[in-house]
């Protein structure tokens, strides 16, 4: 799967994968993340039921797509929902979200179609804005059961001389009062019964955050309680935001001002495998930028052959940075084995592939004891901008929160991630308080990426074998502000397709 941008003579990104484009005079022009009608031609190695061919590209019955809708069109034109295919097969999946400019819906295709004859049903649509493959992808961690019991990955970082400079009475933020920053993280849920995390978790009228995949269903449900088979959202959680000074437990990278937005992503098929799609990773994006998030932890993803994008996420992400959302995303790890080039050419890393946009960080994972690059990291010197703790002492994972009280190692880049989260939450609230201006979402990638360690283990790695460093991070933001902050480096895309 490779950008239309990539195969053609012009420099729009907004086109996604290669396949049939049709251009259509509906679409407003002034927004580029509104994509055009495609139906894809590679579906790379995640799809085995669909296969790359030369000419029309058969897309067999059963083959699940990620439609894109605009909700305004949609309830405009509620009564003429059974006069096309496309309309026809979504008409009763899921709930609208009003909120939700766009929606993204699953269609299960009935029979088998060519990706021609779909485009062209597209186009007598006038509330389909895209058409995508829903991918599935997996949480990036492997599970690990050391004994260890001390943080150290915070004692590498600098944490408690870097906290001394964030949170400070003049100059810095409260510890315990002012407007939080908000930290979502899309997963597999989070326990928010667990003591070391339910006092930092954001709540809302409803619930305390969102089950996304059952949206899909016939009642959406507002619980978004970790059910994973080894707690990963609980556990990326805790690494984020666990509760400090409550002699419980863990402490997170940001432990005061956090607050945790739970937002499940994940569901469980047929054969009890935990998944997620491209359908509800975008749907997460939008609720977490929809309620206020700051940042969005997805420590998610999935390696594959060839040059693949995923244009459903794609979108859902360019728009959170519009809004000002710092999105932060994984390399991933190793297929089972040691960690691969992501070269977005040979092999590459969805969603990772968007940290290429100003304000979408690519995180990748370092030993904390050695300060190498984890031997299950997946690494780019493009698309992996920042090294985050991963592991310990070769094989050991980060202590944090499991479901039902419980605490225990994982392993991965899934736990780098979060960390670099949480450094983002904790440059925005100390800027936004101490300095009174909010740093768009370029603007704190800038900070992480310039303060951090530059690390000569790490080089030809990581983005100039950059190593995440709170004590770093601090001491920039001091130097650096107040300054005036260009707002158009939250700049995403160029100007709209033509």
């Amino acid at each position: 799967m490779q950008s239309a941008s990539s195969s053609s003579s012009n420099s729009c990104h907004a086109g996604l994968e290669r396949g049939v484009v049709t251009k259509l005079s509906d679409l407003t022009e002034n927004d580029p993340f509104k994509f055009q009608k495609v139906i894809l031609r590679n579906p790379g190695s995640k799809l085995a039921n669909v296969k790359a061919q030369e000419g029309p590209l058969l897309i067999k019955s059963g083959t699940e797509l990620a439609v894109t809708i605009d909700n305004k069109c949609l309830q405009d034109n509620a009564k003429n929902l059974d006069q096309t295919i496309i309309s026809k097969a979504l008409s009763l999946k899921g709930e609208l979200f009003p909120q939700f400019t766009s929606q993204v819906y699953l269609w299960r295709v009935e029979k088998d179609y060519l990706d021609t004859e779909i485009n062209e049903q597209a186009n007598l649509e006038p509330c389909v804005i895209g058409i995508s493959w829903n991918y599935r992808y997996k949480a990036q961690t492997s599970f690990n059961d050391s004994s260890y019991i001390y943080q150290t990955q915070l004692q590498q970082m600098h944490a408690q001389d870097a906290y001394d400079k964030f949170y400070k009475t003049n100059g810095g933020m409260a510890k315990s009062s002012g407007t939080p920053v908000i930290l979502a993280t899309l997963d597999t849920g989070v326990d928010w019964h667990h003591p070391d995390l339910s006092a930092n978790m954001w709540t809302h009228s409803q619930g305390a955050g969102i089950d996304i995949p059952s949206i899909s269903k016939a009642t959406v449900s507002y619980d978004p309680m970790d059910v994973s088979s080894n707690g990963h959202g609980t556990h990326v959680s805790g690494i984020m935001a666990a509760v400090a000074n409550n002699n419980t437990g863990v402490v997170g990278t940001m432990p005061f001002r956090a607050k945790i937005m739970g937002v499940k992503i994940f569901d469980v098929d047929g054969t009890g495998e935990e998944f997620t799609s491209s359908q509800f990773m975008a749907l997460g994006i939008n609720f977490a930028t929809l309620n206020g998030a700051s940042v969005i932890n997805i420590s998610v993803g999935e390696t594959d052959s060839g040059p693949n994008m995923d244009s459903t996420i794609l979108t859902a992400i360019n728009k959170a940075v519009t809004a000002g959302v710092v999105v932060v995303l994984v390399i991933g790890n190793g297929n089972n084995g040691p960690g691969e080039l992501i070269d977005g050419n040979i092999r590459s890393e969805t969603p990772g592939g968007i940290s290429v946009i100003p304000g979408v960080i690519g995180v990748g994972s370092y030993d904390v004891q050695t300060g190498k690059k984890s031997a299950f990291s997946n690494y780019s010197t493009t698309y992996a901008e920042i090294g985050g703790p991963g592991a310990s002492n070769a094989n050991t994972g980060i202590l944090s929160t499991l479901p039902n009280g419980n605490y225990g190692y994982l392993a991965g880049t899934s736990q780098a991630a979060p960390a670099v989260s949480a450094a983002a939450g904790l440059a925005i609230g100390l800027i936004r308080e101490a300095y009174g201006i909010k740093p768009t979402p370029a603007e704190v990638e800038r900070l992480l990426l310039k303060s951090a360690v530059k690390n000569s283990q790490l080089v030809g790695y990581f983005k100039d074998g950059n190593q995440l460093d709170l004590l770093n991070l601090v001491n920039l933001i001091n130097h650096d502000y107040p300054r005036t902050v260009d707002l158009s480096a939250s700049s995403v895309l160029p100007t709209p397709c033509n």
